[in-house]
């Protein structure tokens, strides 16, 4: 009986239960919570936030930490009802307690109480908070097919990124050499120079660091293709994959 409750507990709260209106509910609810905290966390976060409005959101963001705090337990509770799991019970607890999903619902769960016993500052809580968000991938697989994909072409993706930072470090030395005689108030070292490496690969250009003679223009168009066309090496790897 208490095993038979157990995986019924477990499949509503990881969305494989065939009692589709409760499964609904049970969804929606820990929707509905997500957006209240991620709200409650914003209007907090505005200095201008009037006191009423501040008490309201305070009063929201506790509310939902009660729940998500049950929510914690049950998760914990009914982990060795997973029908994959093949641990001793405390063992799939623990594997749930440390997979990625059991730390965001830690954080989703503890953030406010961190905040009233003053273990964090307000603003660290409000940012842990926000880590709500990630709880939604239960409810899009997509995010399973991108996981996938990710841990499939690892290998690829960590070579493409190895080429890149090799592609930054020396355009970013090679322009410090170049520039730190014209302006060596804005170039003056190598990892500062790697600030402009990082924008100019990226083609953000944020016009902090520029160059202004004409071998630092010609390594910075020389920069921006190279760069352009090793960021798209990581991006056909991935669109292989899918």
């Amino acid at each position: 009986m208490a095993e038979a409750f157990t995986a019924s507990a477990w499949r509503l709260l990881n969305g494989t239960s065939d009692r589709r209106t409760l499964q609904l509910v049970i969804d929606g609810a820990i929707i509905l919570l997500i957006t209240l905290v991620i709200a409650a966390v914003l209007v907090r976060s505005v200095p201008t936030t009037g006191d009423d409005v501040a008490d309201a959101a305070d009063a929201v963001w506790f509310g939902c930490a009660l729940v998500l705090s049950l929510e914690y337990l049950a998760r914990i509770w009914t982990a060795p009802a997973a029908p994959t799991h093949r641990y001793s019970a405390s063992e799939a607890r623990l594997r749930y307690v440390t997979s990625f999903l059991g730390v965001v619902d830690l954080a989703s769960a503890a953030a406010y109480w961190l905040d009233i016993t003053d273990v964090v500052s307000q603003d660290v809580a409000e940012v842990v908070s926000l880590f709500a968000l990630c709880k939604a991938a239960r409810f899009l697989p997509g995010l399973h097919v991108l996981v996938a994909v990710f841990k499939t072409e690892a290998r690829a993706l960590v070579s493409a990124l190895v080429a890149l930072l090799i592609v930054l470090v020396i355009a970013s030395g090679i322009m410090f050499l170049l520039e730190r005689g014209a302006q060596p108030e804005v170039f003056t070292s190598i990892p500062t120079a790697m600030w402009w490496g990082i924008v100019t690969i990226a083609s953000v250009g944020y016009g902090d660091m520029t160059p202004i003679t004409i071998w630092g223009r010609i390594m910075g168009g020389l920069t921006i293709i190279i760069g352009l066309s090793t960021v798209a090496v990581p991006v056909g790897i991935l669109a292989t994959g899918f």
